[in-house]
């Protein structure tokens, strides 16, 4: 009796089926890729797992996959070209929000500082060039912050 993976058209269960379940989902809303995708990094953190996807021709996704019962349910994503992604919040519940920060091999930033008006609150180092996907839980009660991008001289990134 043959081995099959039930619910494969919507679900991953590891490195390659993510990969595959991002080339299905960009193939539903039609958007044209070029080229083998690669899994450039994947991450989780609690029941989500996060993984940045590129292909030839320069787009990358950012896409995120809830953990159900032994398998990955794709629970949105986001593309473009650039090297940065920050836009993807996970909540946790109505009280903390997890912001999700993805950047591509390639990219220019040394560091990573969330600050708000009074003050940074959280700072990360990263290795540049390097694909990387980080996580900044949001303290309860902030309703505003920025993240600031610097370089390896100490200067801002846009």
């Amino acid at each position: 009796q043959p081995f099959w993976q039930p619910f494969k058209d919507v679900s991953a269960y590891d490195e390659k089926t993510l990969v595959e379940a991002v080339e299905r989902e960009l193939e539903k809303v039609n958007v044209k890729v070029v080229g083998q995708p690669e899994l450039q990094y994947a991450a989780s953190i609690h029941k989500v797992r996060t993984a940045l996807v590129s292909f030839e021709d320069g787009m990358t996704v950012l896409a995120e996959f809830d953990y159900n019962n032994g398998r990955y349910i794709n629970r949105g994503m986001t593309w473009h070209s650039g090297n940065i992604f920050s836009n993807i919040s996970i909540v946790q519940n109505e009280q903390n929000t997890i912001n999700v920060m993805a950047f591509k091999a390639g990219h220019h930033v040394a560091k990573v500082r969330i600050e708000n008006e009074q003050n940074y609150l959280a700072e990360a180092t990263l290795k540049e060039q390097k694909p990387t996907i980080i996580y900044f839980k949001t303290p309860k009660g902030l309703s505003s912050y920025s993240r600031v991008y610097f370089d390896a001289n100490g200067e801002r990134v846009q």
